[in-house]
């Protein structure tokens, strides 16, 4: 599906279901460098629960058009312009990585929005490493090597995948590789620049819920405890056998964790 948001194009997915207007919606954010296709064993799932889905392509990734935003709070007010844009008043909003820092800063801009929150692979710093800055910058390849080498766990750099006949490690460097020149340096460094997840979890009192792969190399649950003390009853699920990249290494339990919060 497309619609205009500030004058460009824009791509959301739906999985592949024409919604009911009275149906739920979920809004997911994908991370750096990424597209809506990462919600990919999400998005029809949900879809045939009974939830209108809407999985975005941020601007500039995927086959959405426009400049890339280059920092978390731009793309928290385009998310607001994209649901204006859609007809939507209210919603279920969850975001992986650099989605859930710009789901976390678009709650606490626009709660009026928002029904519930759920946060995948997120913690109150996500600093980037100067070498992952610099090769992103000069050199994709290397970039999504090392990125997809330290997103997913051990297991799946020896198969395990749930998904019969899928690469996953492979399949999540396709989709860094296939980002137009700049996205993923400029994401990653948005990333590294931003320092208010905490400030805006103060403002955030909707149902919230915290998605943590147990063998997640870029985050921990310790790295999480000032966002769960400024959410008050915010929850947080650490998935078994996955890691930073939970929607692909454990689809089940995404799922199922996520449909908890709608």
């Amino acid at each position: 599906m497309n619609v205009s948001v500030n004058g460009y194009q824009t791509h959301y997915s739906t999985g592949g279901r024409e919604p009911k207007s009275d149906e739920p919606v979920i809004l997911l954010i994908h991370g750096a460098g990424m597209d809506s296709t990462v919600w990919q064993l999400q998005t029809r799932w949900l879809a045939f629960k009974g939830y209108r889905v809407l999985a975005l392509d941020l601007p500039g990734h995927g086959r959405s058009k426009g400049k890339v935003l280059r920092h978390i709070t731009s793309m928290a007010d385009w998310v607001a312009s994209f649901l204006k844009a859609v007809g939507i008043s209210g919603c279920t909003v969850i975001g992986h990585s650099m989605g859930g820092l710009v789901a976390l800063e678009f709650v606490s801009r626009y709660p009026g929005y928002v029904r519930s929150i759920g946060l995948l692979g997120v913690s109150t710093r996500m600093g980037v490493h100067p070498d992952l800055l610099k090769a992103a910058k000069k050199n994709k390849k290397v970039a999504s090597a090392l990125i997809c080498d330290w997103g997913y766990s051990a297991r799946f750099h020896i198969g395990g995948n749930p998904t019969i006949g899928a690469w996953a490690i492979e399949g999540g460097r396709r989709i860094i590789e296939r980002a137009s020149p700049g996205v993923l340096a400029s994401d990653l460094r948005a990333c590294d620049s931003y320092k208010d997840a905490e400030k805006a979890a103060r403002n955030i009192s909707c149902k919230t819920l915290f998605l943590l792969g147990r063998d997640d190399k870029m985050v921990s649950k310790k790295q999480l405890e000032p966002l769960l003390e400024a959410i008050e009853g915010s929850k947080v699920l650490v998935l078994e056998g996955a890691g930073h990249m939970m929607m692909f290494e454990a689809p089940v339990l995404t799922n199922k964790a996520l449909l908890g919060i709608v």
